[in-house]
């Protein structure tokens, strides 16, 4: 037997089998009375199709938008709508025939509305006006989802200029953002028309927010959007170099501010311990140097007991979760001849 022999057959064979079930249920009573209830049910619903069809409907459609005549230097510098939603109110048999045959693109020629300023608007009259050519005459079209459509377009060969990143990141408390934010471009090229192009100095990213950082990271951020601008790219990627931070201690000298000339004033102790989180990188480069440790003369007067409060003079951006041991010290006072 050939292959479409055996499908035939299989066919027949799934027939027989499903009519004689059918026998069956129809010669119980109570499967009987099910069957055509049922039936009733269906022919109900096939008269309530038909009148419905037969009654005014309002239904949404999705109607695609197409730009037709654009000269190739011709440079759309803002993101264009590709469909609209319009609501359509008419007899139902022929909003299901909308429904089938689909309604036609609403075409937009830009040699019917190009000018001397890189931009256009199509109001939502004009862009309803459109629609009801392509509808019968018996449709009321009710709204559209868009209140205008605007054009913005150059043939200008557009200029760069500088990014600006705008953001913030945050690591956990064990690590530090040990530089700069790198972006993997420094200017991006700006399209625009020659009114909108004369003020535009720079560019920024879209304000972001990153927070835990324990690594050095890569992002994609997009820029900021501006009306009737196109950039190119889009979006850059920025790199947060994260370091984690290591534990160090340092003995620093204590100096004295603000001390009169026939007065020498000594500390107990002389020197104090500063301990402190900084970068790994960084570890060996923090020296006694780049770290000012002192106590203010004029403290003296105001102290309450025989100790002065030790102020930090000078410290590197990246050393951080400073304390000192001690963080006061005694004193004595010693007057020049």
């Amino acid at each position: 037997m050939s292959e479409e022999g055996k499908k035939r057959f299989r066919v027949k064979s799934l027939f027989q089998k499903n009519l004689g079930l059918l026998r069956t249920l129809l010669r119980n009573k109570r499967y009987k009375e099910f069957i055509i209830f049922l039936l009733f049910v269906a022919l109900s619903f096939l008269f309530w199709i038909i009148l419905a069809f037969g009654e005014e409907m309002n239904i949404a459609y999705r109607i695609p938008i197409k730009y037709t005549n654009f000269p190739d230097n011709t440079i759309i510098t803002y993101d264009l709508p590709t469909s609209l939603t319009a609501h359509l109110r008419d007899e139902g048999t022929v909003l299901m025939n909308y429904s089938l045959d689909g309604l036609p693109a609403l075409e937009i020629d830009f040699r019917q509305y190009a000018n001397s300023s890189d931009a256009f608007i199509l109001t939502a009259e004009e862009i309803k006006e459109k629609i009801k050519k392509n509808l019968r005459n018996t449709t009321i079209l009710t709204s559209i989802s868009i209140d205008s459509l605007a054009v913005y377009y150059t043939q200008s060969s557009g200029k760069k200029v500088r990014l600006r990143i705008t953001g913030t990141a945050l690591t956990i408390p064990q690590c530090i953002i040990s530089g700069e934010i790198r972006s993997d471009i420094d200017s991006v090229q700006v399209y625009a028309p020659e009114y909108l192009l004369n003020t535009i100095s720079y560019i920024e990213t879209d304000s972001f927010l990153i927070k835990d950082l324990n690594r050095t990271v890569t992002k994609t951020v997009p820029l900021r959007r501006i009306s009737g601008v196109k950039t190119i790219p889009q979006e850059v990627k920025l790199t947060i170099p994260v370091e984690e931070l290591t534990s160090k201690t340092i003995s620093i000298p204590i100096s004295v501010d603000n001390l009169p000339r026939n007065v020498s004033l000594y500390t107990f102790p002389a020197m104090t311990k500063v301990e402190c989180l900084v970068p790994t990188s960084q570890f060996s480069l923090i020296s006694t140097e780049d770290i000012g440790i002192s106590v203010d003369y004029n403290d003296i007067r105001t102290s309450t007991n025989d100790k002065l409060a030790l102020k930090i003079d000078r410290l590197p951006s990246s050393v951080q979760y400073i304390t000192l041991s001690p963080d006061s010290v005694e004193y004595i006072l010693d007057s020049k001849r």
